[in-house]
Order: structure tokens, then sequence, then C-alpha cells
């Protein structure tokens, strides 16, 4: 691995398992060139080494902390791209799904998409996957005449095989020296080189990046045992998190009416029985999207009025409703 100054622990966490790291933006020089990127940044949990992707398009502005190496050429690109996907950045976030597929098959040449998946991290990038193989040259060239979708600049990623994995039950005393020493021990855990270990201390888990990808296959079958803590490894994609990603086709839907039943709590049935306690938790839910229905007896169910909802937002809508 190499060495210098350590990077600063981090302290968020997953989405999933509460709030995911989100991957930095990024921004071309001109309206008139494709940027051809691999990155990081200082809030990336990967290294400059072990980018998986190369970013084609206009983006909001990354950080000051982040470093762009210029790609010139595509032989100077992953020889492992898959030719049937992409990930598509910064979609505008009210965009329903006829009309990211009418952008998807302009972008492919009308090719037939086969899975659109929403990442763990953001709820404006997805990744697509087609029946075929796409031109990407031909995607790039399309892409450069038409950037833009409802005023949203769209920024295009190849994807490469992830050389990164999400460890989680991690010991308490884990530390990034232990995890970089473990990975790449061969005969311990089935890893290879690891170029960079970013530790999450406060939700104990972790990434760790291999040189190599292949690595990343061979670890995921291995049963992991640390100071007898079984380890929960997986592998982690760039910019959309931990499989499995959110299907396009949930993230429309509502979320289910809450319902608390007075006979679970005393509370209930009094609230149902006081009128101006009733108006009142109405004018607090307005904010929220949420409505108050007593169309079942003995129950107050609360029911989303809202527009667009995705996973993560019906989530939050639920822990909002309970507080």
């Amino acid at each position: 691995m190499q060495q210098g100054t350590t990077p600063p622990i981090q302290t968020h966490y997953p989405s999933h398992y509460h709030q995911y790291p989100v991957a930095p933006t990024l921004s071309a020089s001109s309206s008139s060139s494709l940027l051809v990127a691999q990155y990081s940044s200082a809030n990336s949990p990967q290294s400059i080494k072990s980018a998986d992707t190369s970013v084609y398009g206009r983006h909001v502005s990354p950080s000051t902390s982040s470093k762009l190496p210029n790609i010139s050429s595509a032989s100077s690109r992953s020889n492992d791209v898959d030719l049937r996907r992409l990930i598509l950045l910064n979609l505008p976030i009210d965009l329903i799904r006829e009309y990211l597929e009418l952008y998807l098959e302009h972008l492919s040449g009308e090719a037939e998409i086969e899975r659109i998946e929403y990442s763990n991290l953001e709820d404006t990038t997805v990744m697509v996957t087609f029946k075929t193989d796409l031109d990407l040259t031909e995607v790039r060239r399309r892409h450069a005449g038409r950037p833009k979708l409802n005023d949203s600049e769209i920024s295009i990623i190849e994807v490469t095989p992830p050389a990164t994995v999400m460890i989680r039950n991690l010991p308490s005393d884990i530390s990034r020296d232990v995890l970089e020493l473990y990975f790449s021990n061969r005969r311990r855990s089935n890893g290879g080189q690891v170029i960079d270990v970013t530790l999450y201390d406060e939700h104990q888990h972790a990434l760790v990046t291999f040189a190599d990808h292949k690595d990343v296959r061979r670890v995921i079958k291995h049963e992991h045992l640390i100071h007898g803590h079984r380890l929960d490894v997986r592998i982690y994609y760039k910019h959309m998190g931990i499989e499995p990603f959110i299907d396009a086709s949930n993230i429309d839907k509502q979320p289910d009416p809450i319902r608390y039943r007075a006979s679970d709590d005393s509370r209930y049935l009094f609230l149902l029985k006081n009128r101006p306690l009733l108006e009142d938790l109405r004018e607090n839910l307005k904010p929220l999207n949420a409505n108050v229905s007593l169309q079942t007896e003995g129950s107050l169910e609360v029911v989303y009025n809202g527009t667009r909802s995705t996973v993560k937002r019906r989530l939050q809508w639920a822990n909002d409703i309970e507080k």
C-alpha cells in the first residue's frame, strides 16, 4: 500500500445502513470538450488508483481537493469496460421512467434496455444494462450532441469491474493497518495487493480497494473471521454502492400508509377522540406530504400525498412520521 499521510477517518454510513458516502462530482473544462477522467476526492472512499469508471460530459463542479488526471486516448482506458452497461449522473430528480428510456435509446442508438437500477448513493444516478453491446464511441458522440435532459447536464460513465469491497461487522478495535494486512494476505483472506483502506470508525465498516479487480471476486467467496467476528464482505460499486441496487420499477411507488391502532396504545384512542389534537396533527403532517385518514374504525392512518417518491425518500418519510 502506498505510504504517506493517513487519510482522515470517515464517520458517515451507507444509505441502507444509515447514510452512504456521497461520490464526488465532476465538471468539464469547456462545453465543447468531452472529459474522460478517473478521479478521487477527500470525500471519496476510493483512491485515485482504484477508480473503476471513466466520465464523459459536464457535471457539478468538484471540490478543490479533487484530482483529475486527464486520459487522452481510448488505448489508455481499461480493457475491461462492460460494453452493455452505462452509469448516468445528475439526472433530473423528478424524471419519469418513460422519459429516461427515451434518452437512453437516443444515446444507445435505440438498443433494447434490459434493466435500469438507481444508485444507493444518489437519487439522480442510474446504472443501465442493455441487452446488446454498445458502440461507446457512438454513445459519446450522441451524448456530446445532447448532453442535457430537462435542463440537467448529464454525465456518462463507463463501467469496469469494481476493485473495492465493503466490509461490515468489524471488531470494535479494528484498524486500517490490520485490515490492510489481512486482505493483502492471500492465505488468510484469498485477497491480494491492497492500495487503499478507508475505515468508517463510528459505524464499524470499511472500504478496501485492491490493485487488481480479480481479487474482489475471490475475496467475496471466502469466509472471513477476524477476532471472533464473521465479516460481511460485499462488492462496492463506485457511484452505486453495494447490491442490491434500486430497481427503477420501485421508484414511483408511494409509501405504505402507517397505521396506528387504538387497541395497541391508549394514546391513539385519546387522539381519535380529541378533535383539536387531531387537527393539530393534520397541520404538523402537511410539510411532510402526509394526511390523516380515519377510514378504518379504531385506527389512525397516516397517508402519503406527495408526487414522486424514491426508496430512500420513502424510508425517510416513514422515519419523519414516527418522529
